[in-house]
């Protein structure tokens, strides 16, 4: 076994959260504003099906006067090893970086990334990432750092600085749970939960009690006229609700739904739903009846039936941990290959007994 002793020259004010896409609602790509303490840059996250969760192509644009770079940092030589600047062009550039893995040189592969402003002075305004988070969150990955703004590091600072920076909070959606919104026709109204929208029945406006101040004040100065369909509360509703906004089609992981009609809960997992059978079941999940969202008749329908591809998981009492590939299960044979294919425990979801008995099985998987 190797261990590598570092004593790294990063200072700890730089290091930024990485936020998680396996907690974000959809499929990708996932758009990420992150304001550093001088520099405003847009973080776009692709799943990169072309690499393994060990590899991330790093990419870098940006039209800003100043030129910007990005360093592909190695603890133990305490440098960096590789290195990409924008194109003052505004085009693309790009590098393909490696984790570092037990057994191998404490010299080889990336642990981070360092993203700093080249100045006639040498670089300035340093920002960066744990390497847990970051190769967990992001391997396999394409990483594109879109530069939007920048300031002059002598001036007061945008933002705190990485030591400062609030933890994320999970689940990463646009718009919060029970956001009434028009649909994209504006004649109708949808409800989000879990980062997706749900189209709201008429029965489900009704039994969930929904209003706003809009809703109240037309349903009063407007009577129905006897010809309207729609009642003055729903195009009360209708007038309150934010306009339409796209959203992703699946909500984010450990989504707990029922249709207002049914007594069936599912969990989210990947974008699949999973049916939790009994409370005891919900509990031992980890989850509480106060986590379940109610969601309109047929909402269900929208859920996938086999998760999205990457999605670890397991069932609540079998040790067999699979891996979501081309929409087949694949076992993963043994703990020594989850390390070798950098598949992070902490992504593995568990849903109930029986869950994955109907899916589709691929090829084991096995060490590279």
């Amino acid at each position: 076994m190797t261990v590598c002793v570092v004593n790294s020259s990063l200072g700890a004010e730089w290091f930024y959260p990485v936020i998680d896409p396996y907690r974000t609602a959809g499929a990708g790509p996932y758009n990420y504003g992150y304001v550093f303490a001088w520099d405003g840059v847009v973080i776009t996250v692709t799943r990169n099906f072309s690499l393994s969760r060990c590899k991330m192509r790093v990419e870098i644009i940006s039209s800003l006067a100043e030129t910007k770079e990005i360093q592909a940092f190695n603890f133990f030589n305490n440098t960096w090893h590789d290195q990409i600047d924008s194109d003052p062009t505004g085009a693309v550039t790009a590098m393909t970086i490696t984790k570092w893995k037990a057994g191998q040189d404490c010299s080889a592969g990336t642990d981070t990334v360092v993203l700093a402003r080249a100045t006639a002075q040498g670089p300035k305004a340093f920002y960066t990432f744990g390497t847990n988070d970051f190769w967990d969150f992001w391997g396999g990955c394409t990483v594109r750092f879109s530069w939007v703004g920048d300031k002059n590091p002598s001036l007061p600072a945008w933002a705190p600085s990485g030591a400062q920076a609030p933890a994320p909070t999970y689940p990463a959606v646009r718009l919060p749970d029970a956001t009434l919104m028009r649909n994209a026709a504006g004649t109708g109204l949808s409800v989000v939960f879990g980062g997706t929208d749900f189209p709201a029945d008429p029965g489900y406006l009704g039994a969930m009690a929904l209003d706003t101040t809009a809703a109240t004040a037309r349903a009063v100065l407007e009577p129905d006229p006897p010809d309207q369909l729609l009642g003055a509360r729903d195009r009360g509703l209708l007038a309150g609700a934010i306009a339409f906004t796209p959203l992703p089609p699946i909500p984010a992981d450990f989504t707990l739904v029922r249709e207002w009609n049914r007594p069936e809960v599912y969990v989210v997992f990947g974008g699949a739903k999973f049916r939790i059978p009994d409370p005891p079941t919900l509990t031992a999940l980890g989850f509480d009846w106060s986590m379940v969202r109610v969601i309109p008749a047929g909402g269900t329908s929208k859920l996938l039936t086999i998760p999205i591809d990457r999605t670890l998981i397991k069932e609540q009492h079998d040790p067999r941990v699979f891996l979501v590939d081309n929409q087949a299960l694949r076992l993963v044979k043994s703990p020594a290959v989850m390390e070798a294919r950098c598949l992070p425990w902490r992504h593995v979801r568990v849903v109930p007994d029986t869950s994955l008995s109907t899916l589709p099985n691929g090829p084991d998987l096995d060490l590279p």
